[in-house]
């Protein structure tokens, strides 16, 4: 889901940059030459050319998710927020804001493209997406085992994109624009 209100991932990394800047070290690396050499021999009549600025458009959509996302998956997660899940402390009538000070994210994805040439794979492009996330002042509103609402406060983050050992882009930030508030309406499970 890509929302520029909740801070996606695609425009953090990719807002600055501009297109030779974030493709032209994917088009040297050696992954990408075996798959330009497989892709010549096989698929007869398409350009390089076109096809790579096809990959160069799914690779955007591997980030097209918001770190309002991130956030979500890591409270799942997170080992103190396991007593909120205690029936008898906590009712599911009782609402609880938990404050969270300062916290760091970690969030490891490994994003892959599958090229396709007359329905057959020719390969499959794995990438390592790590996003390191410090948060400050988020609290969160939590009842019945699940959180509500996330009430966001200031959020910096930095993050790499790479396949093996190629750096495709990294960034890092000041703050990271988050809603003020973000409500789960069936609630989170924590």
């Amino acid at each position: 889901m890509r929302d520029k209100n909740n801070g996606s991932v695609r425009d953090f990394f990719l807002s600055t940059l501009k297109k030779e800047e974030i493709f032209s070290g994917l088009k040297a690396s050696e992954s990408i030459n075996l798959l330009k050499k497989d892709f010549l021999k096989r698929a007869r009549g398409i350009e390089w050319e076109t096809a790579f600025v096809e990959l160069e458009e799914r690779v955007k959509e591997l980030l097209d998710f918001s770190f309002v996302d991130v956030l979500a998956q890591a409270f799942k997660k997170y080992a103190a927020l396991q007593k909120y899940t205690d029936k008898e402390k906590y009712p599911p009538n009782k609402v609880v804001l938990a404050p969270l000070g300062v916290h760091e994210i970690k969030s490891v994805h490994h994003p892959y493209l599958e090229v396709l040439v007359d329905d057959n794979v020719l390969g499959k492009i794995v990438f390592d997406l790590v996003i390191t996330l410090r948060l400050e002042g988020l609290i969160l509103k939590i009842q019945d085992g699940k959180i509500r609402e996330v009430r966001t406060g200031k959020c910096a983050g930095k993050g790499i994109f790479r396949l093996k050992d190629l750096v495709i882009f990294q960034k890092e930030s000041r703050e990271i624009p988050l809603p003020g508030v973000v409500s789960f309406e069936k609630g989170l499970p924590i």
